[in-house]
C-alpha cells in the first residue's frame, strides 16, 4: 500500500469553470481535495488513484439548513463533499460526477448578478465620461451653465414644481462644473476612460461565465409524444371489443 502524502497548493481563480478543470487535471494524478481557504488548496495525494470534481455555488451558507439539505442530496453513491469555501461547495468522487441542473442554475445566476452589477457601474461611469468630455464642452461653447441658476417663482404650483426640477438639474450641473470644470480636480476624471474600458472587459468576462454555467436545455426525443396516443387507442379498441 502506497503512503498517502499531503500537499498544499497556492492558486487563485476568477472562473469556476477553469478552477474545476484544474482540479480534475490534478485528480487524474491522485490529488484529493481535503481543504480550501483563500488562495490555498490542501490535497491528499495517492498515486494510482483518480478523482473527479464538481464545483457548485450554493447561494447560502454550507452550514445552513438549506445548504446541508442540498449537500446531502448531492452526496449520492460515491460522491462526497470534499471542502467548502465561502458559498462554494467542492464535491469529489472516484467516478465522473453527473452535472446538477440546479447547481448549474445557481452558479449561472451568481455570475449573471455579478455581470449586471458591473454593467450598472459601467453605465454610470460612461455617462459621467460622456458628460464631462462631450456634453459639458458643448454647453460651455454655447455659453450655457457658466452662471449659477436662479429660481423664479410664479405662484402656480405646477409651474413652480417644474421650475424647481429644472433648477435642481441646473444647480447640480453647475456645481459639478465648478468642481471639475476649470480646476486641477478635473484631472481626476481622466480615470473614467480606463475605468469604463476595465468595467466593460470585466462585464464581458462574467457574462461569459454566466453563459458557460447555464443548464443545457433538453429537448424531448422524437416519437415519444406519438406513442402514448397509439397505446391509448389500442386500449380503447380492446375495451370496445370486450363490451
Amino acid at each position: 500500500m502506497q503512503e498517502m502524502q499531503e500537499m498544499q497548493v497556492s492558486k487563485s481563480f476568477f472562473s469556476s469553470v477553469k478552477e474545476c478543470e484544474w482540479l480534475n487535471e490534478l485528480g487524474q494524478e491522485g490529488y484529493r481535495l481535503v481543504g480550501r481557504r483563500e488562495g490555498k488548496y490542501r490535497f491528499e495525494v495517492e498515486e494510482g488513484r483518480t478523482w473527479y470534481y464538481s464545483l457548485e455555488w450554493l447561494d447560502c451558507s454550507p452550514k445552513s439548513e438549506k445548504g446541508q439539505a442540498y449537500i446531502r442530496s448531492r452526496e449520492q453513491g460515491s460522491v462526497e463533499l470534499a471542502a467548502t469555501f465561502s458559498l462554494w461547495a467542492y464535491f469529489v468522487s472516484p467516478d465522473p460526477i453527473p452535472a446538477s441542473d440546479e447547481g448549474r442554475r445557481r452558479t449561472a445566476v451568481h455570475y449573471r448578478n455579478i455581470a449586471l452589477l458591473i454593467y450598472l457601474f459601467d453605465i454610470i461611469a460612461a455617462a459621467l465620461t460622456g458628460y464631462h468630455y462631450v456634453v459639458r464642452p458643448f454647453l460651455a461653447k454655447q455659453k450655457v451653465l457658466l452662471e449659477a441658476p436662479v429660481l423664479k417663482k410664479s405662484g402656480n404650483f405646477l409651474i413652480d414644481l417644474a421650475r424647481r426640477l429644472e433648477y435642481g438639474a441646473k444647480e447640480l450641473l453647475y456645481r459639478y462644473g465648478r468642481l471639475f470644470g476649470e480646476t486641477k480636480a478635473a484631472l481626476a476624471l481622466g480615470i473614467l476612460i480606463p475605468l469604463v474600458i476595465g468595467l466593460s472587459i470585466a462585464g464581458a468576462f462574467w457574462t461569459a461565465e454566466w453563459l458557460k454555467n447555464r443548464p443545457e436545455k433538453t429537448e424531448p426525443e422524437e416519437g415519444k409524444g406519438e406513442e402514448a396516443p397509439d397505446e391509448q387507442t389500442e386500449v380503447s379498441g380492446e375495451t370496445a371489443e370486450r363490451s
